[in-house]
């Protein structure tokens, strides 16, 4: 899955072992421009807070319509069920 996400020509590098919540030293160690996720739903950190919040206060992030409403979650059952 990195290596595919690393094919793509507007992808400089892929955090491997990334913390869930997007915190300011992630965002200033690899000098983040832009955080993109989906229009799927997602889940609050631990804590219950946003895992968004810092780029989005920062005017950082960006949802998009990938036109596929498919979660890791659905992903993850199809597995187990196949």
């Amino acid at each position: 899955r990195v290596l595919s996400v690393l094919a793509c020509r507007y992808v400089d590098e892929v955090v491997i072992g990334a913390p869930y919540s997007v915190t300011m030293d992630l965002i200033n160690h690899f000098r983040v421009s832009l955080v993109i996720h989906g229009q799927t739903a997602y889940d609050p950190d631990a804590d219950g807070s946003d895992p968004y919040e810092v780029p989005r206060v920062l005017g950082k992030f960006q949802q998009i319509d990938s036109g596929n409403p498919m979660s890791t979650q659905q992903i993850i059952t199809r597995i187990i069920n196949n």
